[in-house]
């Protein structure tokens, strides 16, 4: 009979100490010199013969000498001895009917009779498995050679040299070995080392034997876990055990984690202290004390294991907005299995061409954690009463059949009952071609595989190639949890605990019981991360209120789309991420101040963006559509909108000086159209910039970028309103009167009034009537009567002011025919009648950069137009140059002359829009330096290149359409306060409109950002959402059935939008109730300032910075801890391995062929989570929040972090972490796990253990189990004074393990293989032989050694040793327990009694 789980997983961990004990405590001769002798029986032999003698010596105790078996247990003299099979029942003392008990009572002869049967059931168990028991003790000690170091060598320093074969004689020989190193053992035992190894492990025996309730389902549940049997192919039956025994490296592994993590770290220490009698005090390793923390904690938290309750597995449908609804929402086990389940064939593929992985079934489990059961199969079991579409299950565990027959197991397994048929895997048919019997998955095309193949460059063990992914990203993951306690100070409080009773007997010998003890709760004191200061709290807050938002469905469905359907976009919109973020990496001198507000102002305008409600009548779109529609759609202005990139580029990168060529003021062909460049003063030619901008001096003068100049002009413009002056003469050109000045004075007889001041003309403000002429917009209103209506001759009006007469007065041409702005871009004709003024922003430039200061002499007419058209009068009543000021100079306020009586004395009309109050404002009285021709010397030219009209048109006209000019001027003003550095002049940087930031250190980065395909990469995800992805959206719940009731179907685009505005309005912040994750409102900036209202896109930006502060504090308190390189490095390493794109363009593909498939799922994943959990919330009418995206899923995972389980875990991760030795090792380890090359199928047993643990954990009747085997987690105990009184199991393993794996050094640091109990780890070797199958014959199934040996003590020690073919139950597993558990601790026959021996027997010896 085979077993599985329910005693094979147990016993393997006691196994080999079982052995090492027992095949110890066999060798009575000590001394290490010994050879053994040649050999008339195998070591198989000799090792039977003693469990034999134990077995029987145990049962038939009044067999004082073994008379009666000795013949069962050693074969009989002679080279052809052979076994007896009986007991010699005539060698046993007689039933005696006066036998009396330990307490004086007779022993009935009937009481008397079933001793006597059990013990011989027990010894014919024994016969039963002899064969077996040798072969596989044989195999596990074969007589091999093996290679053997030179311990006896009197150099120290040649210790470990490898001797020879052809000189090692006997001593190559495995057998020898063990014998010399079993002899070795007298000090483990003397000191303790053993000894308290197998008290420990009794102790856990003796858990599961105790008669409590919990002990008594932990039986029954591992004999729940025998049915088990062929859940996975035989080659990977055993799980991890094989390949890690068989690991080349374990040695340097365990000693690694030993020296660091063990209650003994270094046994073979020179000069290690000791007690006063001797002997050598135990040194914990540098990390023990967390580890010790860890333990403690999982034992808690173990012993208070409490499953989910069962519930039948979620059900999915689909509802009419084609959203996936389960029945419920997945519990946290659930979501691990669905993830490490994900199925893919591309999960098998290999690079380099490999073949793909073979196929590696293993069955799938239903809820409850038994072997899923195919629609075809399932007609052959009785259904369960409690969710009849699962099989039934008996009190064993086993799937019940209609017929009463064994189920056949779902694969082949020994001793299980074989299917009707099976397919070529293994898999258990319902008849020869026939349909599987149980469910399956190709664990190839898992997840989990491809998780693994990801995994290697993950954690790379070579130290200086500084690619330790994983572990990088633990240090910085420990930096975002939080502040800590800096000590044990925070206490959780777990159940009471009646073995406190137990622990203080043994620490507190004959005192009192204290009150409350064992029915008290048990407090736990741990170093807790505070979980209101962590950074990654804040993330997860930030992300779940966008996700639960009423829209958050809409956008993950349209998310999904594209990674579904439009993969190459989202590709080229990631690898163009990606690029854009190689270049930012090349520009560490891009940087700005921490406390700078430059994304809050950005931030700011934004809003304005989203907010602005006003809908253009042929769009239908609001200003943030209209925007986006400009990038998505060619057809609105930008073909090409790589080209606007340029533009962009090159205003960043270049800083030439411009102005308008002297010999073509207008910059026109002699045939108008089309404009010419503007003379480039830098270079001294006509021709666009090309000097770029000097990094190493100064932003300042004219080594400031087109770009930061510009921002300045539009700054400096803005609120700015032009007139022209007081006492102004219109020196009119081309009336028909011929040329004039006005005011007109014919002859005295016909006269105008005087231009007052604003009374010729008026703009409002100069920066944005600059835009409005980019997109034909701006009118040029003539206030005055008698140029506006033509000059008054008795009560005539003569000779309008026409765009002929304008241009040819000012010697400037340049006015738009048409208010279109995608018209054909056609000027006034040089006689042209028209009487609406549209000027073109060559003409304003003109106009307001004038040379003055040299001065033009060539455009004398055009002088003499400005200068006594906008030049004031000075004191001397000399006209002077005109200027305009800008919104840096003071304020001056006059009333309107054209309003009013005011208007009628001065002939002249207000125009559109005239200032309710009656005055003009933001009219300027500047300084010398502040006038804007002084401060923004000829900027307004750079305008004319690198056709910047015809590229920013698009941007500009969603904003001039709805009057909304000031929103892109405050964009402009906010860049521009910031932009400068603070090696900017005090004239050019003004305190209130400049703060020094220095984000012109972004110029360089930004100047290739955009020459990428960025926003060629924008244009195709934008215009795919509009033109070719449909999302439908719920537009109502049904309140009772809590699904759709109601759908529409918008496109991308529109579902981008939306979700944008919930992102940024803080008006639909306010309305949805969105808060801080401790309960404020407030957004807080960068400054330390507060708005009113936080928004997502702040929660989101919050976190951010707040990841940035928690690596600041951590830096200023670990000068020498970068934590930020090490997470930045991770964070890099993780996007390079799944993200990195390949190709360009709509040629995009994702390098790592894990993500396309991964992306969907994961997606899926949360959008069925997320309507489980809140179904009434996604829909377009619905202005309720998620719940638990909102808030639960912070909450849950700030229980998790803020825990001493999370905490303690974290604390001995980073503890190797911070062990270079330690991290390597477990990096090689991992390496050969995952590594298909691996020997004893490592790779694929890795596989199966990580995809079906999750699977196991769903059964309940697990927990039982888990809460017994804490006790395998108790602390070791220590009494009043500190002294250990009774040790851990883990405290006693690890100390074993460190002195049979551990390395002896010399004083100079040289390995002493003489100083070692196993130098040649001849233990290590019969580990890796113990699990190693064994040849089967005649077609079955192979066993390895150690399933041989569990099988063999299972049926000897159950309750009828006889009924070996029944299935064990719960008692059996209580026998087994307590006959180990009495071999371990009898004082009289068991081990203490040899343990004393030694003892007694080496008083005075040197340890």
């Amino acid at each position: 009979m085979r077993t599985t789980f329910g005693k094979r997983r147990f016993v393997t961990a006691v196994i080999p100490l079982f052995l090492l004990a027992a095949t110890g405590a066999a060798c009575s001769d000590f001394n290490t010199n010994r050879v053994v002798p040649d050999r008339k029986t195998t070591v198989g032999e000799d090792l039977y013969g003693i469990l034999c003698d134990r077995v029987a010596a145990q049962v038939l105790r009044e067999d004082l000498n073994g008379s009666s078996f000795s013949a069962i247990c050693h074969k009989s003299p002679g080279p052809n001895g052979t076994y007896a099979d009986d007991v010699d029942q005539t060698r046993l003392p007689p039933l005696d009917e006066s036998l009396k008990d330990v307490n004086g009572q007779p022993v009935p002869l009937q009481k008397q009779k079933e001793w006597r049967d059990y013990a011989m059931a027990r010894i014919h168990a024994m016969v039963r498995r002899r064969a077996s028991l040798i072969a596989a003790f044989d195999a596990t000690f074969p007589n091999d050679r093996i290679a053997v170091v030179d311990e006896k060598n009197e150099d120290a320093t040649k210790t470990c040299n490898i001797i020879p074969d052809d000189k090692a004689g006997d001593r190559g020989k495995l057998t020898q070995q063990l014998s010399d190193m079993l002899g070795k053992l007298q000090a483990l035992y003397n000191d303790g080392t053993i000894p308290r190894t197998t008290q420990a492990v009794a102790r856990v025996m003796d858990d599961i034997r105790a008669t409590d309730p919990n002990a008594n389902a932990t039986r029954d549940g591992l004999a729940q876990f025998e049915s088990r049997r062929g859940y996975k192919p035989d080659i990977i039956e055993q799980g991890a055990m094989r390949p890690v025994v068989a690991y080349p490296q374990l040695r340097n592994l365990s000693n690694a984690a030993l020296r660091l993590l063990s209650w003994d770290s270094d046994p073979y220490a020179l000069n290690a202290p000791r007690y006063g009698d001797g002997k050598r005090i135990p040194v914990p390793g540098p990390a023990h004390a967390q580890f010790a923390k860890m333990l403690e904690v999982t034992h808690e938290e173990l012993r208070t294991f409490a499953p989910e309750p069962w519930s039948p597995a979620p059900t999915s449908m689909t509802d009419a907005a084609g959203r996936p609804i389960l029945s419920r929402p997945r519990t946290t086990l659930e979501v691990v299995n669905y993830l490490l389940t994900m199925q893919d064939p591309i999960y098998a593929q290999n690079d380099g061409g490999a073949p793909p992985d073979a196929p590696l079934y293993l069955v799938t489990r239903d809820s409850r954690g038994y072997s899923s059961v195919t629609p075809d199969g399932f007609g052959m079991f009785t259904p369960d009463a409690k969710d009849p579409k699962l099989p039934a299950i008996d009190f064993l565990g086993r799937l019940q059949t209609k017929d009463g027959k064994p189920a056949p197991s779902p694969f082949p397994a020994v001793d299980g009952t074989d299917a009707p048929a099976r397919d070529q895997y293994g898999r258990a048919l319902a008849a020869a071609g026939g349909a599987q019997i149980y469910g399956t998955m190709d664990t190839s095309q898992t997840f989990a595989n491809a998780l693994m193949k990801n995994l290697p460059p993950l954690i790379d063990p070579d130290v200086s190639k500084k690619h330790e992914t994983l572990m990088d990203a633990i240090a910085g993951l420990e930096v975002l949890m939080g502040a800590r306690d800096n000590g044990y100070k925070t206490v959780r409080e777990y159940a009471p605990d009646p073995k406190q009773i137990d622990d203080w007997k043994v620490t507190h010998p004959g005192e009192p019981i204290p009150p409350g003890l064992g029915s008290s709760k048990v407090a736990v004191n741990y170093d807790a991360y505070h979980r209101e200061s962590a950074a990654l709290l804040d993330l997860m807050w930030a992300l779940g209120t966008i996700a639960g938002d009423p829209t958050g469905d809409d956008v993950l469905s349209l998310a999904q789309k594209l990674v579904t359907e439009k993969l190459p976009t989202v590709a080229r919109l990631t690898g163009t991420g990606l690029a854009v973020k190689a270049i930012a990496d090349k520009h560490p001198e891009a940087d700005i101040p921490e406390k700078s507000t430059l994304w809050d102002e950005i931030h700011d305008v934004l809003v304005k963006i989203a907010q602005d409600t006003q809908v253009d009548p042929q769009t239908g779109n609001r200003l943030l559509e209209d925007m986006l529609n400009v990038l998505a759609d060619p057809s609105l202005g930008l073909p090409k909108i790589e080209d606007l990139g340029t533009l962009f580029s090159n205003q960043m990168k270049y800083s030439d000086l411009i102005s308008y060529d002297r010999d073509n003021l207008s910059a026109m062909t002699n045939n108008g159209l089309p404009w010419v460049l503007p003379y480039n003063l830098t270079t001294k030619r006509v021709e666009e910039p090309r000097t770029p901008v000097d990094r190493s001096k100064p932003d300042s003068g004219l080594n400031r970028s087109l770009f930061q100049r510009f921002a300045q002009l539009v700054t400096d413009a803005h609120n700015v309103t032009v007139c022209n002056s007081d006492g102004a003469v219109v020196h009119a050109k081309g009336t028909l009167i011929g040329d004039t000045d006005i005011p007109i004075n014919i002859l005295g007889i016909f006269t105008g009034k005087p231009l007052k001041e604003c009374s010729f003309t008026k703009i409002d403000d100069a920066a944005t009537f600059f835009l409005d002429s980019i997109v034909h917009k701006a009118d040029l209103y003539v206030r005055y009567d008698d140029a506006r209506l033509g000059i008054n001759v008795l009560g005539l009006r003569l000779s309008p002011a026409t765009v002929s007469v304008f241009e040819k007065s000012s010697a400037i041409r340049g006015f738009w025919q048409s208010s279109d702005p995608f018209s054909d871009n056609s000027i006034e004709g040089t006689d042209s009648g028209s009487r609406t003024f549209l000027p073109t922003p060559r003409f304003l430039t003109r106009l307001q950069f004038f040379d003055f200061a040299t001065p033009d002499t060539k455009n004398a007419t055009t002088a003499r137009f400005i200068k006594d058209l906008f030049g004031r009068f000075d004191a001397n009543k000399n006209r002077m140059n005109p200027h305009t000021g800008t919104q840096l100079c003071k304020e001056r306020v006059i009333p309107d002359p054209c309003i009013g009586d005011a208007g009628r004395a001065n002939a002249c009309q207000p125009g559109p829009n005239p200032s309710p109050d009656g005055m003009i404002h933001h009219l300027r009285d500047c300084e010398e330096g502040q006038w804007l021709d002084q401060r923004d010397d000829n900027t307004l030219f750079i305008t004319e290149n690198f056709r910047f009209f015809e590229l920013i048109k698009p941007l500009l006209l969603p904003f001039t359409k709805r009057n909304r000019e000031d929103i892109f001027i405050d964009l402009m003003t906010a860049l521009n306060k910031h932009w400068q550095s603070s090696k900017g002049t005090a004239a050019e940087c003004v305190n209130g409109f400049c703060t020094k930031d220095g984000a012109s250190s972004y110029e360089a980065l930004l100047s290739e950002q955009f020459v990428s395909d960025l926003l060629p990469a924008v244009r195709d995800i934008l215009s795919t959402l509009k033109k070719n992805v449909t999302v439908p959206r719920c537009t109502s719940i049904n309140p009772t059935t809590h699904k759709c009731a109601a759908t529409e179907n918008a496109d991308g685009f529109k579902v981008l939008v939306d979700g944008t505005r919930i992102l940024l309005d803080p008006a639909l912040a306010k309305a949805r109730n969105i808060t801080n994750r401790d309960g404020s409102k407030e957004g807080l900036r960068n400054d330390g300032t507060k708005n009113p209202q936080v928004t997502p896109m702040y929660l989101v930006l919050q976190a951010l910075n707040k990841f940035d502060q928690s690596f600041a504090d951590w830096s200023a308190t670990h000068p020498n801890d970068n934590r930020l390189e090490l997470w930045r490095r991770a964070r890099s390493q993780l996007v390079d391995q799944f993200l990195t794109v390949n190709g360009t363009g709509a040629n995009s593909v994702f390098a790592n062929r894990v993500t396309p498939p991964l992306l969907p799922k994961l997606i899926q994943l949360f959008r069925e989570q997320l309507l489980a959990h809140c179904p009434d919330t996604f829909a377009t009418n619905s202005s309720t929040a998620c719940a638990w995206a909102k808030n639960e899923m912070t909450q849950k995972l700030g229980d998790v972090t803020s825990g001493p389980l999370f905490g303690s875990i974290l604390d001995v991760t980073e503890a190797v972490r911070q062990d270079a030795n330690a991290r390597s090792e477990l990096a090689k380890f991992l390496l050969y796990m995952t590594n298909p090359n691996s020997v004893n199928e490592a790779r694929k047993t890795m596989l199966t253990t990580l995809v079906d643990f999750p699977q196991l954990l769903a059964d309940d009747s697990l927990a039982p189990l888990i809460r017994t085997l804490s006790e395998g987690a108790a602390s070791s105990l220590v009494d009043a004074q500190g002294n250990i009184v009774q040790t851990g199991v883990v405290d006693a393993v690890t100390a074993l393990l460190a002195r049979l794996s551990g390395r002896a050094f010399t004083a100079e640091g040289v390995e002493h293989c003489g100083r070692e109990l196993d130098p040649n780890q001849v233990l290590t070797l019969a580990l890796q032989n113990l699990v190693k199958p064994m040849p089967a014959k005649d077609g079955k199934v192979p066993q390895t050694p150690l399933e041989v040996i569990i099988d063999a003590i299972a049926e000897v020690n159950r309750v009828a040793p006889d009924d070996f073919a029944s299935k064990l139950q719960g008692p059996d597993y209580g026998t087994m327990m307590k006959e180990m558990s009495e071999f371990m601790l009898d004082k009289q026959r068991g081990l203490e009694q040899f343990y004393e021996i030694i003892r007694q027997g080496t008083v005075g010896l040197p340890n």
